[in-house]
């Protein structure tokens, strides 16, 4: 049976990757705000273009919902916001797993790891923060994911098939 690799990323890029439309060009977020330091400071706005009403509904077409057979649901990450629902009984034969915009913490890419025993190649451009995880194998890489391979205001950007194939996943299945 082939290996598998494992891809973990933002809703909107799945998405867009799915439906095979073009995805915006990544902007860099804006600098923060100076604050007072009893202010939480405010989260930096995304600088996407707008979606016609055309390309709403052709997104929204794409996130139906499905039924899945031979899928034995399980999550794996955190309670909340960092946690996701895999299919665990068709992970068997991952060879490794993506993570991307992980941003300070990457808690399903730990718990993947630990449990599936599996290298976590985590991708974020925006943060020199390094997770850790005590258990398991993490491969920080200093890249976003974008439409081709450039560099944005110094923060490198390459497609999800040339990170797989550097890594020495290419021609893997993925899930």
């Amino acid at each position: 049976m082939k290996p598998t690799t494992i891809l973990s990323f933002l809703l909107v890029s799945a998405a867009i990757i799915a439906s095979s439309c073009a995805q915006p060009e990544p902007q860099p977020a804006p600098p923060p705000a100076a604050v007072p330091s009893a202010a939480a400071p405010p989260a930096p706005a995304l600088d996407w273009p707008p979606f016609s009403p055309a390309a709403r509904q052709a997104l929204a077409a794409e996130l139906q919902p499905v039924t899945l057979k031979n899928c034995t649901l399980r999550r794996y990450g955190s309670a909340s916001d960092g946690g996701y629902l895999m299919c665990e009984n068709l992970t068997d034969t991952a060879a490794a797993a993506y993570s991307y915009g992980i941003d300070t913490e990457d808690n399903w890419g730990c718990e993947v790891s630990k449990q599936r025993g599996l290298v976590v190649h985590q991708y974020d451009c925006f943060t020199p923060h390094r997770p850790t995880c005590d258990g398991g194998q993490f491969v920080f890489h200093d890249e976003c994911v974008g439409a081709r391979r450039e560099s944005v205001d110094g923060r490198p950007f390459d497609t999800m098939p040339s990170q797989i194939a550097r890594n020495g996943h290419r021609g893997n299945r993925c899930s």
